[in-house]
């Protein structure tokens, strides 16, 4: 890897986070979370991508972590898998330095500097489903993640809302918010458990 190395990726992002459904901390800075830590569950699918001249569409990727307070406040543990089903060594090796920060690009340069242990990757089998309304992913007897629509306590109806960043695209322009039904990691300190809580699924553009 060099300052050369050129990368980007195109993905859909399923994410599943222990806070209220309108994400308090995006806009206030502070998140209303539960314990006051910051716990995220992020399935990642390679729509297209390129390392250099290496392709890596197709990949799935999941990203855990945890921050005792708010992401930007740092001191954070995470992991990222990466689905062992099809992925080269080299792949494996550009995604590692995607992911870590190593590559630059934002936000993964910019996260790297919240954690202070980041493991990765780790190779699993990952199951990742991309549904208008009950997108779920995960890695058997370790990580579960799942979306429902969120439901009007009014009327019962399901509800279509979605948050925009037009200025912003580190965050997607623009998401579809959800209910997370479930979300629970088992991985060395990643230990927790939620629902109905914050999610959203959304198309990333991301390069260094």
């Amino acid at each position: 890897m060099t300052n050369a190395d050129k990368w980007f990726l195109k993905m859909h992002q399923i994410e599943c986070c222990n806070t209220g459904y309108g994400y308090n901390g995006q806009f206030v800075g502070f998140p209303e979370c539960i314990d006051n830590r910051c716990e995220v569950l992020i399935g990642f699918s390679v729509i297209e991508g390129r390392f250099n001249d290496l392709d890596l569409t197709g990949l799935n990727i999941i990203y855990a972590a945890m921050w005792p307070k708010a992401i930007y406040q740092g001191d954070g543990i995470g992991v990222f898998f990466v689905d062992q089903a099809a992925v080269s060594e080299e792949q494996l090796t550009a995604i590692a330095a995607i992911m870590s920060g190593k590559a630059g690009g934002q936000p993964f340069e910019l996260l790297a500097g919240t954690f202070s242990a980041l493991e990765g990757p780790v190779l699993k089998d990952i199951d990742i489903n991309i549904d208008e309304k009950y997108t779920h992913f995960s890695i058997r007897d370790m990580i579960q993640a799942q979306h429902s629509p969120l439901i009007s306590p009014l009327t019962g109806l399901e509800q279509n809302i979605y948050m925009s960043y037009p200025e912003l695209s580190l965050m997607g322009q623009k998401s579809k918010l959800a209910n997370t039904r479930l979300m629970s990691i088992n991985y060395g300190r990643l230990n927790f458990k939620h629902n109905n809580c914050f999610a959203a699924t959304t198309i990333v553009n991301w390069s260094n």
